[in-house]
């Protein structure tokens, strides 16, 4: 069965924050040349992931870091090849309107197909004035955006995201984290009104993969993607969650949707060597 995980990054380090490092231009062909031959790294033939940076990262030098980031995320995207077709970078709030243009970049020069914000990381709030203005931009760009909307964090509350995605009611917005507490998904499941444009992710899943089922039904299966949360470094972490959901008791069409054929949907992309999701 073909997956695709919509919530990937890489690591700097062996924690999930890595080692707030950010490399310099005579390093980043040697990380990227790791991450391609690293033994931990590669995917099942028949996964493939949407890349992105990690939330947590040195800001000395202010946007031109941020420039850096997504260069890096470039090459390491490059490196792991067909592996991942899909690509997000960032940007920092904190940039304020000088962070469009490197909107532009990602769409014109690296090619990217997304851009991902974490805004616990970011220090900042995911509805702030300057989101809309991002979001604007990232839409007319091409670019899907991604936002954390993770249970215990008030940086990306649940209504924040919310507010903020109800203002492009025509762009789909994927949600990362946001189904990783009970709490939460009841707090979905009761207002399925909100948001419509949102795509919910897996990442971190309360009550296993048959809690799936009711939000398929109220919200409808095309909201729901796979997502792990994983690293580069944590194949088998992605690999078990999606074997969870092949396993559950979901039929098998509710599978298909939520493995591939949303996120191929929203990404464009075509099942892997002919065959069907």
């Amino acid at each position: 069965m073909n997956v695709f995980d919509i919530h990937r990054h890489f690591a700097f380090g062996p924690e999930p924050s890595g080692e707030l490092g950010l490399l310099r231009v005579p390093q980043r062909s040697d990380f990227a040349g790791w991450v391609k031959s690293s033994p931990d790294v590669p995917l099942a033939a028949d996964s493939r992931v949407a890349l992105q940076p990690p939330a947590y990262y040195v800001l000395t030098q202010g946007l031109e870091d941020t420039r850096r980031l997504n260069d890096l995320t470039r090459a390491v995207a490059d490196a792991l090849g067909a592996r991942a077709p899909v690509v997000l970078g960032t940007v920092e709030p904190h940039h304020g309107e000088e962070a469009l243009a490197e909107i532009d970049r990602m769409a014109r020069e690296l090619r990217f197909a997304g851009i991902a914000w974490r805004h616990r990381a970011h220090g900042t709030f995911v509805d702030g004035p300057i989101m809309s203005k991002y979001v604007a931009r990232a839409a007319d760009r091409g670019l899907v955006p991604l936002l954390h909307g993770m249970p215990r964090s008030g940086n990306e509350a649940l209504w924040r995201v919310w507010r903020l995605a109800e203002q492009f009611p025509s762009v789909p917005i994927v949600v990362v984290g946001a189904l990783a507490s009970w709490d939460q998904t009841q707090a979905i499941l009761a207002e399925p009104g909100r948001a419509k444009n949102v795509v919910y992710d897996t990442s971190g899943l309360a009550n296993g993969p048959d809690a799936l089922l009711p939000l398929a039904e109220r919200l409808g299966p095309e909201r729901l993607v796979f997502g792990s949360g994983a690293h580069c470094d944590e194949p088998l972490t992605a690999a078990q969650l999606a074997g969870d959901i092949a396993r559950s008791s979901l039929p098998a069409p509710l599978q298909r949707a939520i493995l591939w054929d949303n996120a191929a949907r929203l990404f464009s992309l075509a099942p892997l060597e002919g065959k069907r999701p």
